[in-house]
């Protein structure tokens, strides 16, 4: 399967701190969660692996 998702990040500030908050509420510590969300990209990263794709087959 392949996919191609184009979008534009509008507030860069606010996608990592929905990042950082994800990533704590999934067992992060807050070191951890700003360590991982850093940056935007990073911050997106973290939430394609947080929401990846689960196959129930």
């Amino acid at each position: 399967m392949e996919a191609r998702w184009d979008f534009v990040v509008e507030d860069t500030d606010a996608l990592m701190r929905h990042a950082r908050q994800r990533l704590v509420e999934n067992g992060y510590d807050e070191q951890e969660a700003e360590e991982h969300a850093d940056f935007p990209a990073g911050a997106l990263a973290e939430l394609f692996q947080l929401d990846k794709w689960k196959d129930d087959s």
